[in-house]
C-alpha cells in the first residue's frame, strides 16, 4: 500500500522510483485490496469488488455510492426504491405462473384460448354467457335466456326460406305445391345432380328436339355420333383440323392439320437432270457440256465420245472363175451401211446415226484375159452425222 504523502522534495533518490509505484498501483487498483493505504486523499473513490459497489473515502471510513439512472444505475439501494425509479409496477414481483391483474388494458398479444380453464366469458365479449357443453348429435347453438347454448333447434322459428342459398329441401318438408306450379319451374332452378340418368326416361317418351332448350349448351355429349347423321348443311373449315390457318392457301394433311403444300421443285433431288424450254429455273444450273451432243444412257455422268463425221471405204479381190469378161452398169447402191473405221465395210447392219446413202457410177465391158480375178476399191466423200435435231434446254438440279 502507498503513502500518498509520499514522496516529498526530502525523499531519496532509492525510494522515489517506488513510492511513485506504489501510488500508481493503488490507482490502477481503484484500492481494491483491502485496507486504505496512509494518508489517502478524502473523495478518493474505489471499486469494492466484494460487494459489486462503488465506495468513497470519507477520511475515516468507505461510504457506498449510489449510481443514478442518469449513469446507468438503479438511483436506490432498495429493491422498492429501484421499482420506483425504473417506473416498474406491482407486476415487477408477479411469477407467471401467479399473475393478478385487477385493472388496466391488454393489447396486441395472441392469447392461446386453450389455457382458459375456468370462468365464463360474457356475451358482450364473444363467450356465450353460461357454461358451454356438447349437446348431442344433431343439436345446434341457440340463444335461449339471454345466453348461448347447444339445444335441439325446436325453438328456433320465422325463417326467411330466402336465407337458404345452398343445399337441397327435402320434399318432405315442401307442402301445398301444385302440378300447374311445377309445369312452370325452368329447366335452370332444378339440382339434377344425381338424380335424373338414362334409366329415368321413358324410352316411349320421344322428346323432340324443339323441346330441348338449347341457349348457352353445347353439343359435347353428341361427340360418338356418327358422321353419316351430318345429311344436311356444310360443316365450316372452322371446325375441321386441330391446327393451322384454313384458307385458299393451305390443305389438310392427314395428321388434321392445315398445312402450306410444298414447292414443287422440292421434290427434285440434288443431281437431277431435266429439260427446260426456257433458261433454267432458280436452283438449277445449265449443264453447258450436254450442249449440241445427243444425249446417251451410262454407268456414269459426264462421259463424251462420238464423231462429228464419217466415210467409207471398200476394196477386196474376186474369185479365178476361168475365162471370163464383165459388164458392170451400177448406177447406185443405197441401203444403211454403218462406219466401221478403216478395214472391211458390211452393208446391212443397224445405223448408229441414221439412214443415208451414197452414190457410185460403174458401167463397161472387161476383156476377157483368161483365168484371172479382180481386185476393186472405193471410197466415199466424208459426210457429217446430223440427223433431223429438236434442242432443249438441259438443267441440273443444285
Amino acid at each position: 500500500m502507498a503513502n500518498w504523502n509520499q514522496p516529498t522534495v526530502g525523499s531519496d533518490y532509492i525510494s522515489v522510483l517506488q513510492e511513485l509505484k506504489d501510488r500508481d498501483v493503488d490507482s490502477a487498483t481503484m484500492f481494491s485490496s483491502g485496507a486504505p493505504p496512509s494518508n489517502l486523499p478524502v473523495d478518493a473513490i474505489r471499486w469494492n469488488s466484494v460487494g459489486a459497489i462503488f465506495q468513497q473515502w470519507d477520511g475515516d471510513s468507505w461510504e457506498d455510492l449510489i449510481l443514478g439512472l442518469t449513469g446507468g444505475g438503479t438511483g436506490s439501494t432498495t429493491p422498492s426504491g429501484i421499482r420506483t425509479n425504473l417506473g416498474l409496477g406491482t407486476m415487477a414481483t408477479q411469477n407467471n405462473n401467479a399473475v393478478n391483474i385487477t385493472g388496466g388494458s391488454i393489447s396486441g398479444i395472441n392469447f392461446d384460448a386453450g389455457s382458459i380453464t375456468s370462468g365464463i366469458i360474457a356475451l358482450a365479449r364473444g363467450g356465450t354467457s353460461s357454461s358451454l357443453a356438447y349437446g348431442g348429435d344433431g343439436t345446434v347453438m341457440v340463444g335461449i335466456s339471454g345466453a348461448v347454448a347447444m339445444a335441439s333447434g325446436a325453438n328456433i322459428a320465422n325463417l326467411n326460406a330466402n336465407n337458404l342459398t345452398t343445399g337441397i329441401v327435402p320434399l318432405a318438408r315442401i307442402s301445398g305445391i301444385t302440378d300447374a306450379q311445377i309445369s312452370t319451374i325452368s329447366y335452370a332452378k332444378l339440382n339434377l345432380a344425381n338424380s335424373i340418368v338414362n334409366a329415368d326416361i321413358n324410352t316411349s317418351a320421344a322428346i323432340g328436339w324443339t323441346k330441348i332448350n338449347k341457349a348457352g349448351s353445347s353439343l359435347g355429349d353428341l361427340a360418338t355420333r356418327s358422321a353419316s347423321d351430318l345429311n344436311v348443311g356444310t360443316v365450316p373449315l372452322s371446325r375441321l383440323g386441330a391446327g393451322g390457318t384454313p384458307d385458299t392457301s393451305t390443305f389438310l394433311r392427314g395428321d388434321n392439320t392445315w398445312q402450306v403444300p410444298p414447292a414443287p421443285s422440292s421434290s427434285f433431288p440434288s443431281g437431277f437432270i431435266g429439260m427446260f424450254d426456257t433458261a433454267c429455273p432458280a436452283g438449277w444450273t445449265r449443264v453447258v457440256a450436254a450442249d449440241n451432243r445427243y444425249l446417251m444412257g451410262g454407268g456414269s455422268f459426264g462421259v463424251t465420245g462420238g464423231r462429228g463425221v464419217h466415210g467409207h471405204y471398200l476394196n477386196g479381190n474376186t474369185a479365178n472363175s476361168g475365162d471370163h469378161n464383165h459388164h458392170l452398169d451400177i448406177t447406185r447402191r443405197s441401203g444403211n451401211i454403218v462406219d466401221y473405221g478403216t478395214g472391211n465395210y458390211q452393208p446391212g447392219s443397224s445405223p448408229i446415226f441414221g439412214d443415208h446413202k451414197h452414190d457410185v457410177r460403174i458401167d463397161g465391158d472387161t476383156q476377157n484375159n483368161g483365168t484371172h480375178s479382180h481386185f476393186f476399191e472405193t471410197s466415199t466423200a466424208t459426210e457429217a452425222l446430223d440427223p433431223y435435231f429438236f434442242t432443249v434446254v438441259v438443267c441440273r438440279k443444285d
